[in-house]
């Protein structure tokens, strides 16, 4: 009785361990490259910009834009799994938006990742997305 009572503590002992285990030792090394093409709105003489417009010009408005990827939980691995979103979807966002409003140009253009966390029930996890801002404005052509 005393060899079993031995073997399941051994038994659960190493199966901790194991479950704690580092999961890798090494990261590659990653060159990660992303870039706005801003051409189309360009032959629409829009103008988009991370500095001033240097002329004349109404101002129309700040925005602010997230978004944030479908999620869905993949039961064969017990983990929350994110679709793809492009900068150049909240790009065509904020063009479209902003010709609503009158703009004809946006100043001030940033574009950075963001997240949020939620909770299931059962675990906390979170969502990374992406969040433009910038200064809406009227060229005085």
């Amino acid at each position: 009785m005393k060899k079993i009572i031995r073997l399941a503590v051994i038994t659960t002992l190493s199966l901790g361990f194991v479950g704690c285990s580092q999961k890798y030792t090494h990261i590659n090394k990653q060159e990660i490259i992303s870039s706005l093409d801003f051409t189309k709105y360009q032959k629409k003489d829009f103008l988009i910009t991370p500095g001033e417009y240097g002329d004349n010009y109404t101002t129309m408005g700040i925005f602010t834009f997230t978004i944030y990827p479908e999620v869905n939980y993949n039961k064969t691995y017990y983990q929350w799994v994110s679709k793809d979103i492009s900068s150049q979807e909240i790009l065509d966002l904020a063009y479209e938006t902003a010709i609503k409003k009158g703009a004809d140009a946006i100043t001030h253009f940033k574009i950075k990742t963001t997240s949020k966390m939620l909770d299931d029930g059962i675990e906390t996890f979170s969502i990374i997305g992406l969040e433009m801002s910038g200064l809406l404005i009227k060229r005085n052509k």
